[in-house]
Order: C-alpha cells, then sequence, then structure tokens
C-alpha cells in the first residue's frame, strides 16, 4: 500500500514526538510555583528523551528569567556524540520546526541540539514569548577546533585566534556585564551506565568541578569528568564567558540498573557581594567550602551574623574566615578523614546565604535548609532524591514513587538533627536560605 507524503512526515513526526521530545512530558504533575530570578542568562539542560527527563526539565524551568521579553539570540552549545545527525525534521509547518529548520538550514539534527531547542520553544510559548523576534544560534562544539594540551589550557586553530581570544577576554574582563539579550542553552547528560554509587560519587564530583570552573584538561584527566557529556562543551563555553557561571539546580537518574545520570543548572552572572553602584546585600551567613585538586570536600565551615549584634558580613572578615579555612583544610582535612593531605587545595567555594521570608516551601537544589544544623543546597542534590527520600548504602536504582507529590522533608530534618548531635527529636523551626556563591582560587 503506498503511503502519501504527508501521511509519511505525520507518522515520522510522532515516532520523534515520542523518542525525543513531547509536550505532554512537561505538563506538571505536581504545583510547582514560577520563581522570577533577576539575572538568569541560561539554563544546563538534558538532551535525553522527555520521557525520562521531563521532570527535571520542569523543576529547573520553574526558574524564569524575570526580563525574558529583552531575549534576541539563544544561542545552544551542543556536542553530538554521533558526527551524522540522527533525527529528521519533518518539514510540517509547524511553528517549532519552521524555527528548528530555519537556524539549522538542514532538515536533519542531532538529539543533542533537538531536545534542549524543543524545550526552550516550548517554554518560550508558556511564558508568551515572542520567538519571531529571537534568533536561535545553535553551536555545534564538534565543530569547533579546539584543543587539549598537556598544560590545561584550551589553544585556537592559529596563533591569531590566540591573541584575538586573549584581546576579546581581556575587554571582557574589564566590563563585567553580560547583556540580558543573549540566552544560552548548554546541551548536557552525564553518567551512562554505570554502577548506581560509582555513578552518584562522580557525579558530585563533577557537578562540584562545573561550578567550580575546574575542567582544565590536564595530562592526568580525572576520571570524573568522563561522567559529563560533554565535558568540552563546558571547556568551550566557560572559555568564551568567562563572566558566567553555573548553580547546580537539578539531579535525577533513569529508571533501572542500567541508567543515564541527568543534572541540571542555572546560568548566572558571576556573584559581586559588594558593586560599585550598590550597598552591600543583607548577608544572614557564609560558608565556606574548600577542595583539592581531585575534588575531594576536605573542610566546610560557616559564619552567622548578626546584625542586632553589631556583627555583619565584610569584606575583611570573608577574607581572613576563608584563610582560616584553608588552613584547616590543608592540615587537619577533617570531612575526609586526615587523608589526602597531600593533594593540593585548588578551589575554595564562598556560599552566601539569604533568609527567604517569600516562601515556607522547601525546594531541592534552590535552598539551603536550617534546624540545629544546616544543609547547604548541594547537600540534598548530592544525598536526596527528588521526594526528599535519601539514598541508601544498598541502593542500585534510582526509584521513586509513580506520582511524586514534592519533597518531604521529614528524613532531611531527622539528618540535620543527627548532625547536630541533639535527642531531644525532631525541630518545627525551620528557616530556609537561598544562596549564591563565589570562587576563591
Amino acid at each position: 500500500m503506498c503511503i502519501c507524503s504527508n501521511t509519511f512526515y505525520l507518522v515520522l513526526y510522532n515516532m520523534i514526538e515520542q523518542t525525543w521530545f513531547h509536550s505532554k512530558d512537561l505538563t506538571p504533575s505536581l504545583e510547582r510555583p514560577s520563581i522570577l530570578v533577576d539575572d538568569i542568562y541560561g539554563y544546563v539542560l538534558p538532551h535525553a528523551g522527555t520521557q525520562y527527563t521531563g521532570d527535571i526539565i520542569q523543576h529547573t524551568l520553574q526558574f524564569r528569567p524575570k526580563n525574558i521579553e529583552k531575549i534576541k539570540h539563544v544561542y545552544i552549545y551542543y556536542f553530538p556524540s554521533n558526527v551524522k545527525p540522527d533525527i529528521t525534521i519533518p518539514d510540517n509547518k509547524t511553528v517549532d520546526h519552521r524555527i528548528i529548520m530555519s537556524s539549522i538550514s538542514s532538515s536533519y539534527c542531532h538529539h543533542e541540539l533537538y531536545v534542549p531547542f524543543r524545550t526552550i520553544l516550548h517554554y518560550f510559548r508558556k511564558w508568551n514569548v515572542n520567538t519571531n523576534s529571537i534568533r536561535f544560534l545553535p553551536v555545534n562544539v564538534r565543530n569547533i577546533q579546539h584543543k587539549c594540551m598537556s598544560n590545561g589550557s584550551i589553544t585556537s586553530r592559529n596563533q591569531q585566534d590566540k591573541m584575538n581570544y586573549r584581546k576579546n577576554n581581556t575587554r571582557r574582563r574589564r566590563n563585567l556585564r553580560e547583556t540580558i539579550e543573549h540566552f544560552y542553552i548548554i546541551s548536557a547528560d552525564f553518567s551512562h551506565h554505570k554502577p548506581f554509587h560509582y555513578a552518584i560519587q562522580n557525579e558530585n564530583k563533577a557537578a562540584h568541578a562545573i561550578v567550580t570552573n575546574s575542567l582544565e584538561c590536564a595530562y592526568d584527566k580525572p576520571v570524573y569528568l568522563d561522567e559529563i557529556d560533554d565535558v568540552r562543551t563546558f571547556r568551550v563555553f566557560t572559555t568564551k564567558h568567562p563572566n558566567l557561571s553555573f548553580q547546580w539546580i537539578g539531579r535525577t537518574r533513569s529508571p533501572g540498573e542500567n541508567a543515564v545520570g541527568y543534572h541540571s543548572y542555572l546560568i548566572r552572572p558571576l556573584f559581586q557581594p559588594i558593586k560599585h553602584d550598590s550597598s552591600p546585600p543583607s548577608i544572614d551567613g557564609i560558608f565556606v567550602t574548600c577542595y583539592d585538586s581531585k575534588m575531594n570536600t576536605r573542610e566546610c565551615l560557616g559564619e552567622w551574623f548578626s546584625p542586632d549584634d553589631g556583627y555583619t558580613w565584610s569584606p575583611q572578615m570573608e577574607k581572613a574566615f576563608i584563610i582560616k579555612v584553608k588552613s584547616k583544610a590543608k592540615i587537619e582535612s577533617r570531612l575526609t578523614g586526615g587523608q589526602n593531605k597531600n593533594i593540593p587545595i585548588t578551589r575554595c567555594v564562598v556560599t552566601y546565604l539569604f533568609k527567604d521570608k517569600s516562601t515556607t516551601s522547601f525546594i531541592r537544589g534552590w535552598h539551603g535548609i536550617r534546624t540545629n544544623a544546616i544543609y547547604l543546597p548541594d547537600v540534598l542534590l548530592e544525598n536526596a532524591k527528588e521526594d526528599g527520600t535519601w539514598i541508601k548504602p544498598d541502593d542500585k536504582v534510582w526509584s521513586l514513587p509513580e506520582n511524586v507529590t514534592g519533597f518531604d522533608i521529614t528524613e532531611t530534618l531527622e539528618e540535620l538533627e543527627q548532625k547536630a548531635g541533639h535527642d531531644a527529636g525532631l525541630t518545627t523551626d525551620v528557616t530556609l536560605y537561598t544562596t549564591r556563591i563565589r570562587i576563591k582560587k
């Protein structure tokens, strides 16, 4: 039987939708608040089919750019695993497909581009953004011929490119503002088909490497960088945009033992606690976390401020506190039980905490949570699943109930009570904090 052309493309279109992207996968199964954030310049999103990534996409894009109507250019960075495209885009005259085809000038596409492309188009429409006024610019990192040198630097194809990069980079550093007209999507998955706890442990290190910009391609490349699909995308992006940073916001995993890990991040400007045109923010506390060159967490200590008692944050206080924590990380290495003291400390992360008075609902990845002790946002991403259950030593799969109704903080409160060393039972006095971080080398 002969199938007409229109029917053929309709069948093909439905196959593509079901395999890689379907808008129904982005239909909320639970009510998430829409949170406007002043300075979101993009997202790191997974490129696996939305059947597996729909929940983490919904979680991540509840954080909405405040000035989204000003976006004029969207750059989508991706590294295709295959040289040849693996998706055929039918010319069915839908708005999304016309935009994709006009952007890539082809009827063929890599899924690493297709899924995040369709995702951001879906949300732009949801946010009533006029996509006709936006230029979408796919950036195929495979075609950007940078190479890693043994000293960890990223070099251009020729000396002139290198000189141009240095000149442009100097110009960028003089002007720390990224224009809100430019928006960025990075397409990335994480560990593929690795044993559960091996994957979790190495993904945690990979996440901290991304956040601290510790992605140098040295001769002895750490194995955890292999869990980023693809780390070269991040290297190229951070080379081009040294004034942007990553905030780890989401984490999940596909079903079964032969699974794939998925992370998501907000892309935001480098945080400056003091700006020339404003007074210092009301910082409620800071934590300093020190990592060595292998992304082992060596020490993490905090300091709380009490304006009523005249004790407030200052640059001088922060500098002295960093020196103190870094010294302890080198000499004692408390969080490794005294191990790894021979490995140099390469990054200190300063986490600034701000009381969130707008909500009492805890959001994993966004909030720090404090009772008699505190967990910073990344601790919950490392140790707890989307529904609030903590990862157990005997877990082999990332299992969740069919209908996740939100993050149940019961186990987290129990863990906090144990951390605080109290035997008086669970406290109901919970304080939530939003955070920003700054990296010190």
